[in-house]
């Protein structure tokens, strides 16, 4: 999920620039956590936003006269972002408010925009023990006129940093655990009932296991990509990119030969009517030693966002 950074909170309120870094310092570790890489977004507009009085966010970081940490703040605010901005989810009706502040071209903004088009998003706002203006979830936003409202989304939002999800670390102690772990933490994938019966007759792999988890992850990430029309957004056509397109390519067709072969083995109960049969000749690819697949349905068909995954264990075309 990306997270947003609440432009609101940032309105003049810390007593001055010492007090501003310690709410500052903990979200730039958090941001370098390998679940939150990249999805922690601010606009551009961020290095305008005041922090005192009477410095904005480069000045009120100038004033701490640490050269090492204010390299490492204007890399982030002037460079490196990542700034929503430069991908903005598009809404026709493009109009939002909240606490009848006007945030449409606003971090909570985009998070509405997202919401709306029913993408996955949250909210991280600043505070200090004196101004706990944001400190609660969920902060709700209004699409449209304040009097004539088109929808209302509230935003899951942080402000403590260890606030923010922790990244599951509960490893799989076998490969119907594996399993039940991916359930449990994928909402865009869905399983043949045939997957674990297949895969129980293969001997567990807890490194090959750990593999295949983040291969589901990857899948779950295009997922909440997908916008409800089938399009990708800007986020998942860099992660199609990076994970489907070339040689090293960690998911791929099969050939046509293999198509062809092996149509059979690649076929499986559909899981959502058993009744009927899915081909899933695309797959992830997993090799520690023995050599795993992951095959599900793609492209998907017309309207559906899910990857429905039919099979899981020891590669199948094998001449």
């Amino acid at each position: 999920m990306n997270w947003y950074i609440n432009d609101l909170s940032l309105r003049g309120q810390f007593p001055g620039p010492f007090v501003f870094r310690a709410a500052l310092e903990p979200l730039m570790r958090a941001m370098n956590r390998t679940d939150l890489a990249g999805r922690v977004l601010c606009t551009r507009r961020l290095s305008q936003c005041m922090i005192t009085a009477n410095l904005a966010l480069p000045g009120a970081v100038r004033a701490l006269k640490d050269p090492g940490f204010l390299a490492l703040v204007l890399r982030w605010i002037d460079r490196n972002g990542p700034f929503w901005d430069e991908d903005r989810t598009h809404q026709p009706d493009d109009l939002f408010y909240c606490e009848a502040c006007d945030v449409t071209h606003e971090g909570l903004g985009e998070a509405g925009r997202r919401l709306a088009a029913s993408l996955p998003a949250g909210s991280f706002s600043f505070w200090h023990e004196n101004d706990a203006t944001f400190a609660y979830s969920p902060i709700r936003v209004v699409h449209g006129l304040l009097d004539q409202p088109l929808g209302e989304y509230d935003i899951e939002n942080v402000w403590r940093v260890e606030d923010f999800p922790q990244p599951d670390v509960e490893r799989a102690r076998s490969w119907t655990h594996m399993v039940q772990l991916a359930e449990s933490r994928t909402t865009g994938l869905t399983f043949s009932p045939r997957v674990i019966e297949l895969l129980s007759r293969t001997p567990f792999n807890p490194s090959a296991a750990e593999r295949i988890g983040y291969l589901l992850s990857v899948l779950q990430r295009l997922h909440a990509e997908t916008t409800t029309d089938g399009a990708w957004t800007q986020d998942g056509m860099n992660l199609y990119r990076q994970h489907f397109v070339g040689t090293q390519a960690l998911f791929s067709d099969s050939s046509d030969n293999e198509k062809r072969d092996f149509q059979t083995e690649m076929t499986f109960p559909d899981p959502s009517d058993v009744r009927r049969s899915i081909f899933c000749p695309w797959h992830g690819k997993v090799r520690f030693g023995a050599q795993y697949r992951i095959h599900f349905e793609y492209p998907r068909p017309r309207g559906q966002r899910e990857f429905k995954v039919g099979y899981i264990g020891p590669k199948i075309t094998k001449y």
